[in-house]
């Protein structure tokens, strides 16, 4: 498990709260599945770069990877104009499209 994820398991165990296996699956649903709200697509297209360009892969590929059917020409421009503005500017000189 991830620290955010560990962390979470061991309070509710601490508490009590994870009596049985079902109430184990319920409350990790509950807590890490997507709502009804949560919109990949909308967060993939609003995304930009804030750190490194790693870290912006990362979360990136983490959002992409919860959206079936854009074409991948679609991802790389999309990816291309989340990019901040210095390094978009030397990604395009090289012309990826």
């Amino acid at each position: 498990m991830d620290d955010p994820a560990l962390g979470w398991f061991q309070w509710m165990s601490r508490n009590g709260q994870i009596t049985s296996w079902h109430a184990l699956l319920h409350a990790l649903e509950a807590r890490f599945a997507p709502s009804q709200y949560d919109d990949p697509k909308g967060a993939l297209f609003k995304l930009t770069q804030r750190g490194s360009v790693n870290d912006y892969l990362a979360e990136f590929e983490t959002l992409a990877n919860r959206i079936v059917g854009l074409p991948p020409s679609f991802l790389l421009s999309c990816f291309i104009s989340g990019l901040a503005p210095e390094v978009r500017r030397e990604v395009q000189a090289l012309q990826p499209l």
